[in-house]
Parts: structure tokens; sequence; C-alpha cells
């Protein structure tokens, strides 16, 4: 028995000793994390596939932004068009005309909440730091 006592109190005084060794190099231990984890960030970063997709990403959101503001411009073409021939007092129109007519003022509302939306995306992303970089210079800094 008293063999097992003096093993159980080497062990606690190992046990003691190896948390004390922890708690004192902690800080040691956190600041190899963040060192790690700042460098897995640029490499993330910098990496090809990532440049070349964020600077594909700030074209394809422009064109996209263009191509719905021409959908708007032609739709409300559309619907001027629509009031010239049919007269602007719409309770006269048939109620084929009339529902065809909403049907293209719901088409210009859709167009206007993805411009919005892809509007918010390339701003917020022309903001922010591992993003912006990788924009051409050729395209605004955001869209209005």
């Amino acid at each position: 028995m008293k063999y097992f006592w003096k093993i159980l109190g080497f062990m606690v005084i190992l046990s003691v000793i190896g948390i004390g060794i922890r708690i004192i190099f902690f800080p040691v231990k956190v600041a190899n994390t963040v060192l790690n984890s700042a460098g897995d960030v640029v490499d993330k970063t910098l990496d090809a596939g990532n440049v070349i997709f964020n600077y594909e990403h700030f074209f394809d959101m422009y064109q996209s932004y263009g191509r719905y503001k021409e959908n708007i411009d032609s739709v409300n073409s559309s619907m001027a068009q629509f009031a010239k021939d049919y007269g602007n007092d719409r309770s006269k129109w048939a109620r084929d005309t009339r529902q065809t007519y909403e049907d293209m003022r719901n088409e210009v509302i859709g167009y206007q909440r993805m411009m919005a939306d892809i509007k918010a995306r390339y701003n917020a992303d022309s903001q922010k730091l591992n993003r912006k970089i990788f924009k051409s210079n050729s395209l605004p800094y955001e869209l209005n």
C-alpha cells in the first residue's frame, strides 16, 4: 500500500507540472495559431483559382447588371407602346390586354429586384479587402 501512495503522489505531481507548463506556454500556442491562420488566409486569397474567380466575378456581375438594365428599358418601351396603341385609360382595355400589361409591369419589378441584389453584392464585394484587389480598374468602384 505504501508504494501505491508514492506512485499516486508522483502522478499528481507530474500532472500539476504538466498543467503548469501548458499554462506558461499557452500564449505561445495562441500566437502560433494566429500566425498560421493569417498565413493560410493569405495563401487562400492569392491562390490562382481564387484570383481568377474574383476577377471574373466582378465582370460577370457588372454584365448581368447591364443586361437587366437593358431588359427593363426594353419592357418599359413595350409598355409605352402598349399605352400608345390602346390609350392611357386602362379601364377601357380588354381583360387580356390589361393582363399582358400587368405581366410586363411585374417583369420590370422582377428585373429591378435582381438589379438591386446584384448591385448590393457588387458594392459589398468592392469593399472587401480580399476581393477588391482583383477587380479590374476598367470597372466602376460601385454600381449606382
